[in-house]
């Protein structure tokens, strides 16, 4: 791997004229989250008796899934999945889409909203148009992301140093990721990850360019890609490689692993643990070691994540 590229992953950047366009990534990632908040979910018009399972939430703020049994003018009964009927009002429905899960038994499973992403490598997964979710990795290391597009997931943050002073400035990081290729089974996914330090002196641009599949469905599925390194327009010739999983185990849980590796180089950093989450809410407890000549374990791993958007 070009030793200009792990020098700069490893003990940072050197100086170089900073881009004003790259000060104003946070700016625009703002604007793009307030904007979320005006954004809504389609309108009660399209309910009808039907077979179809639907997720809706009241403007009192009850949330409910079940099927449309009744209509009758303004009026509609929903008989939710453990056998309630509700009646409301079109005008009181604030939020209706088909739901985002699956029945077991009486008992609805919603998807994981965050399977975007294993811990920290990205599946080839995007966010709905209008959905985002801000999340802490490793309690100081804050991320924004949001779907632009269905395709198109934009991210970006930059991390906290709790105890520094001077004039220090931490890096601010961007993600784009664009979904090429989606089926109910199979997406593929390339984005990069740019680093720079905004500040008034000098900085080269450093990060990393990638491919991503998915293969399976949101409870179970296998994750693989590879990215390369570079530094302004120097590229590694060689890849790191990502090969990871998930598998749901609960109604709220799921078992991920994610590990990585450079091919001939020797050694894999491996990471498993798990994954609680809800509509809106999920947390990632899990470890990571190096496995290989000089390996150690173990590091914990410790994210949170909230999500939010029209379909939230």
């Amino acid at each position: 791997m070009n030793s200009r590229i792990v020098t700069a992953w490893t003990t940072g950047p050197q100086r170089r004229p900073a881009s004003g366009t790259l000060r104003s990534i946070l700016a625009v990632l703002m604007l793009l989250l307030a904007s979320a908040g005006s954004a809504q979910a389609q309108g009660g018009a399209r309910l009808a008796v039907s077979d179809t399972l639907w997720d809706i939430r009241l403007a009192a703020g009850e949330s409910y899934v079940g099927r449309v049994v009744a209509v009758s003018g303004d009026s509609i009964t929903l008989e939710t999945t453990t056998g309630t009927r509700i009646q409301f009002t079109r005008a009181q429905a604030v939020r209706v889409r088909p739901a985002e899960g699956s029945l077991r038994g009486s008992a609805f499973w919603r998807d994981d909203p965050n399977d975007t992403r294993l811990f920290f490598s990205p599946t080839a997964r995007t966010l709905r148009r209008g959905d985002g979710y801000f999340g802490v990795y490793e309690l100081f290391i804050p991320f924004i992301a949001y779907g632009v597009t269905d395709r198109l997931l934009i991210a970006g943050g930059s991390p906290f140093y709790l105890g520094l002073s001077g004039d220090f400035t931490p890096p601010v990081y961007f993600g784009p990721k664009i979904l090429v290729v989606s089926t109910p089974r199979f997406a593929a996914s390339v984005g990069g990850l740019a680093l720079v330090f905004p500040d008034d002196d000098y900085t080269e641009t450093f990060g990393i360019l990638y491919g991503v599949g998915t293969w399976g469905t949101s409870d179970h599925a296998l994750s693989a890609g590879a990215g390369w390194g570079y530094v302004d327009d120097e590229i590694s010739s060689k890849p790191v490689v990502m090969v990871g999983g998930e598998t749901r185990v609960g109604r709220s849980t799921k078992l991920i692993t994610e590990n990585l590796f450079v091919p001939g180089e020797g050694g894999v950093i491996a990471s498993g643990g798990v994954r609680f989450f809800g509509e809106r809410l999920s947390a990632d407890a899990g470890l990571a070691g190096f496995v290989g000549e000089g390996g150690g374990c173990c590091y914990p791993l410790v994210n949170f994540v909230y999500n939010f958007g029209p379909s939230r």
